[in-house]
């Protein structure tokens, strides 16, 4: 109705001028209020897009310092539930994302155009708590997290992805490092601070308010954040500024106490760290000739206790890594060649102290057991496992000049990625020891118990009290893999008239499925009234994901049985050594996405307005399902399959309006909303690592009866309906300067846990039992704020305060909830400060 209702007004509207971001760019102001002033307009360029600037990424308020949670401003990006949870009031790795009904891990996340996303395993630091032999350390989404205040902009795809990019089926999320300034040498230092008790937090009714060691509960915490850069312009021989450098360190740390369940009375301080240590150096050779050349050090270390009641079962998870990358930009009578020369090294690892388990016998007399529940006393550590991922990337990309061939003009783009990456894994060993068999504490010969036992801890034995008869050895094993991957893509702008249209094609390959996967990406657009103010565009895309490299380097670990009679005996082997259980890659395509879109941009008073339908069609997703044909005793035997699907639909709507009030401030509103529906087969975000070994795949009991779990809701990132309106605000001069976020999240349908039933299934698997649940509605509002005290001899002290959950609303959290109320309940964090200072000149 508004594309018809105001033709007139369109007619008369004036015409702007285009820039990479959608919007009209004049220079920046020296206060830096460019994000403010610049108007905006819609454009065939921002279907499916949009570019977030550093002004707006560093004004946005945020809980973990992550580029993620600018995102908040979008309707269109969906959160994962317990991104805000009270209970892990500690943790400072990003919040979860999903776009367009993909999974968080179905993104591509892009730092400076090269892939940062972790194939390796991206179940979460958190998950790493458990440390079986088996049982690989994990991470995030990402393998690093940047620092917001490096990233320059921030564009984000959402649809109508160019063919220029490709492993995801969500959507992509690139980041690039700002540039160094030019203009003389500048130094920031940056501090900000936060902790619980700065923090209003809720608990459900039996939640105790004191620290544990798990790694889900953490009602304790204080956080610190510590930066310091510098830039400096440097010149050449005659003297002329050809250069600058970028020097940047970050320091995220959270400290966590804890208290040691096997001593109520001690207490530990646990540790989150995130740091961005980061070099940037760029060159100007000639009008012809850019490099630049970018190093960066990001690690991440988390410590966590791998069971709550296990003594010396203190570990450190570890994740991040080292990058160099050289860009080039040659200009050639035909275009431009962007070049892109990258090596990453990105790890995930276990460390702790030793490599066996011991399960003695607890009892409050004891002189050495004397900790854990009522019948055991656990001890130990499962021993070290070490991931890596090696990548050597070159990303060429051609842009010619515009060219005309007859009424046609043409936008012509082409280019490849070519990549080859090692992964490594290591585990030490392990071994775990028990008591077997019956225990009569009057009967010596059938009890651990004996004063006489003498020996060894680390083989078992308390001298002078008891003595374990069983032992369970995995051996040490190391896995290597290599993986070639190549992507060619070609994409022309063709414009007639008011018509433009934007055929692409990319072909895509890896050597480890063996997959050609050829992704069409179209895009129809019609300037209807020949001024770029109103726009309707329509598009057909396919997007190709990756694989998730878990279990392609899982090593079936052999492991034997040992038994002894005496703590002065021999170990003996049982049964013989067999194989841990199955894990089979298998044979599989590529997951992909079908995408139908269809919208239209118009600019009227100074606004933009854009609405936007899209369709997609997750399938070939990948799911691991019991294997019935692994090696025979193996109790777990599964692999992968293409069995997922995912059907996803959405419809959008943004306003987006600069003002200037004069003496009420300079506003940049935002307003979105997305309206979308999710049917997935998958029960878990985890779609990979889905299920135990005789749960059914693919069917479930639903309200007492026997379905497909395909016509199941989804339990996170599933809210119906999202409103978010922003506000960037600045006053006095830009002295003065507020950015509010206001979102609100219909609670969507979801399902809550009963139980599993054996004997009914058609598959004559075991399946879970579930009712309908439901996810209650939310809303946030968030404000930040930044004041000038003092501004002198070019140098600025500035006050930053972030308040988030303003009004202090107490939501609840209630994915995968049991009708019992056991699960993962809890309430999101209530309203919390953040309080920092920065001085730059």
């Amino acid at each position: 109705m508004l594309l018809l209702a105001l033709p007139a007004a369109l007619q008369a509207a004036p015409n702007a001028s285009s820039s990479a971001s959608g919007t009209s760019r004049p220079a920046a102001s020296a206060a830096g209020t460019d994000v403010i002033e610049r108007e905006v307009y819609a454009s065939p360029e921002q279907a499916g897009r949009f570019v977030i600037e550093h002004e707006e990424i560093n004004m946005a308020p945020s809980t973990t310092g992550s580029v993620n949670e600018v995102l908040r401003m979008r309707a269109l990006v969906q959160f994962d539930q317990n991104s805000r949870n009270s209970l892990i009031g500690g943790d400072i790795t990003p919040p979860r994302v999903s776009i367009g009904g993909g999974r968080y891990y179905e993104n591509n996340f892009l730092l400076d155009g090269i892939s940062i996303s972790n194939n390796l395993d991206p179940s979460g630091f958190n998950s790493s708590t458990s440390d079986g032999s088996s049982v690989a350390p994990s991470g995030e989404a990402e393998s690093r997290f940047i620092d917001p205040d490096l990233v320059g902009s921030l564009t984000v795809y959402t649809s109508n992805v160019p063919a220029e990019y490709g492993a995801f089926t969500g959507g992509v999320i690139s980041a690039k490092i700002r540039e160094p300034r030019t203009d003389g040498i500048h130094l920031s230092l940056k501090y900000r601070h936060t902790s619980d008790s700065w923090a209003r937090q809720h608990y459900l009714p039996g939640q105790a308010r004191y620290s544990t060691n798990a790694a889900s509960y953490q009602p304790e915490f204080t956080k610190h954040e510590y930066s310091l850069s510098l830039e400096t312009p440097f010149s050449s021989a005659s003297g002329a500024m050809h250069g600058a450098a970028l020097l940047s360190y970050t320091e995220k740390r959270s400290i966590i106490p804890v208290y040691d369940t096997t001593n109520r009375a001690e207490k530990h301080n646990t540790l989150r760290l995130n740091r961005n240590l980061l070099l940037k150096l760029t060159e100007r050779f000639s009008d012809d000739f850019k490099a630049s050349l970018t190093t960066a050090w990001i690690p991440y270390e988390g410590e966590y206790y791998a069971q709550a009641n296990r003594r010396g079962s203190r570990f450190t998870a570890v994740g991040g890594g080292l990058s160099m990358q050289l860009d080039t930009e040659n200009t050639f009578s035909l275009g431009l060649l962007d070049t892109t020369l990258s090596f990453q090294h990105s790890n995930l690892d276990r460390d702790g102290e030793g490599n066996a388990i011991y399960t003695w016998r607890s009892a409050s007399t004891n002189a050495y057991a004397n900790w854990g529940t009522s019948t055991t006393a656990m001890e130990g550590f499962a021993g070290d496992y070490t991931q890596s991922k090696n990548q050597f990337t070159l990303k060429p990309v051609f842009t010619f000049n515009p060219l005309r061939t007859g009424w046609l003009k043409h936008a012509l783009k082409a280019g490849g990625e070519f990549s080859y990456l090692k992964f490594k894994a290591n585990h030490v060993g392990s071994s775990l020891y028990m008591w077997s068999g019956s225990s009569n504490l009057n009967t010596p010969t059938n009890s651990p118990y004996n004063t006489d036992a003498v020996g060894d801890l680390k083989d078992g034995v308390v001298t002078g009290e008891q003595w374990l008869n069983r032992r369970t050895s995995y051996a040490p094993w190391h896995k290597n893999l290599g993986v070639t991957q190549a992507a060619f893509f070609v994409e022309d702008t063709i414009q007639l008239e008011r018509i433009s249209f934007r055929p692409g094609i990319r072909v895509s390959y890896d050597d480890i499925s063996n997959n050609v996967d050829i992704a069409p990406r179209t895009l129809l657009n019609v300037d209807v009234l020949k001024n770029n103010l109103l726009n309707l565009h329509a598009g057909y895309n396919r997007y190709y994901g990756t694989q998730i490299m878990n279990w392609a380097m899982y090593n079936n670990t052999n492991f034997s049985t040992e038994t002894r009679d005496s703590w002065d005996q021999p170990w003996t082997s049982t049964p013989p050594v067999r194989p841990l259980a199955s894990r089979n890659l298998g044979d599989l395509d590529s997951p992909y996405n079908d995408e139908f879109s269809l919208g239209a941009e118009v600019n009227i008073w100074k606004a933009a307005f854009r609405l936007e339908a899209v369709k997609r069609k997750h399938r070939d997703q990948i799911r691991s399902i019991p294997d019935p044909d692994g090696p025979a005793g193996v109790s777990n035997n599964r692999k992968y399959s293409n069995g997922g699907k995912t059907d996803y639909e959405g419809l959008s709507f943004e306003i987006e309006k600069n003002l200037n009030l004069y003496w009420a401030g300079k506003h940049r509103l935002l307003f979105t909303a997305s309206k979308s529906e999710s049917k997935t087969s998958f029960r878990t975000d985890l779609g990979f690592a889905e299920g135990a070994n005789l749960i059914s795949p693919d069917y479930a009991m639903y309200n007492g009866e026997i379905v497909l779990k395909d016509v199941m809701p989804p339990n996170n990132f599933n809210n119906p309906w999202v409103l978010a309106l922003s506000d960037g605000m600045s006053f006095l001069n830009d002295r003065l300067r507020l950015h509010n976020v206001v979102r609100y999240e219909k609670g969507g349908d979801g399902v809550f846990y009963v139980g599993s039933r054996t004997g009914i299934s058609p598959d004559t698997l075991t399946i879970y039992e579930y009712v309908d649940g439901h996810q209650p509605s939310s809303l946030y509002y968030d404000l930040s704020a930044e004041f000038d005290l003092l501004k002198c001899k070019g140098g600025t002290l500035t006050l930053r305060i972030e308040i988030m959950n303003v009004f202090d609303r107490k939501i609840l959290a209630n994915t995968e909830k049991s009708v019992s109320g056991n699960g993962t309940d809890s309430y999101m964090m209530g309203r919390q400060l953040y309080a920092g200072m920065q001085y730059k000149f």
